[in-house]
């Protein structure tokens, strides 16, 4: 199991976003950023050898261009807000796949629920509780985005023969 979390958030967050999305990520320059969460946040649960969530929460900003560029459209191509949060939905996924790997390794077998959209009030309650190992801020094109892993570790318990 890999033991720097952050740097999988890291490497996972670029990777998916700077190839499905073909968007930069800026992940060192987060100083003149507001220091509010950006207020869309998406949430995806998995079980397995550890059980959790990964939140990723970004600005309203970024949501069309993440759509469009998903897409294959044209700048300037509307997309609808269906649109709009799937491909958030979407990038989510990947995402959660991909630390999962990176984490655990490819041989543990994780359950993933469906990706959704959570409030802003859900969300604040698990912003504060979360280790700040288990958090990125980073920049997305020009905008903040943050990234969370919120894990419980399951105990093995071996009978004694």
């Amino acid at each position: 199991m890999t033991s720097d979390i952050r740097q999988v958030l890291l490497e996972v967050s670029t990777h998916v976003f700077e190839t499905s999305a073909f968007m930069a990520v800026y992940p060192n320059d987060i100083s003149n950023l507001d220091e509010e969460f950006p207020p869309v946040v998406a949430s995806i649960s998995f079980k397995g050898i550890a059980d959790g969530q990964l939140i990723l929460a970004v600005s309203n900003e970024i949501l069309s261009p993440l759509a469009t560029s998903m897409l294959g459209l044209d700048i300037g191509d509307e997309v609808g807000e269906i649109g709009q949060k799937d491909a958030l939905l979407e990038v989510l996924n990947m995402m959660c796949g991909n630390v999962l790997t990176g984490i655990y390794g490819s041989e543990p077998i994780f359950d993933l629920c469906p990706p959704e959209l959570i409030s802003w009030e859900d969300a604040e309650d698990m912003f504060e509780t979360i280790p700040p190992e288990n958090h990125l801020t980073f920049i997305v094109e020009d905008t903040r985005a943050d990234i969370i892993l919120k894990t419980n570790v399951r105990e093995t318990v071996e009978k004694a023969s």
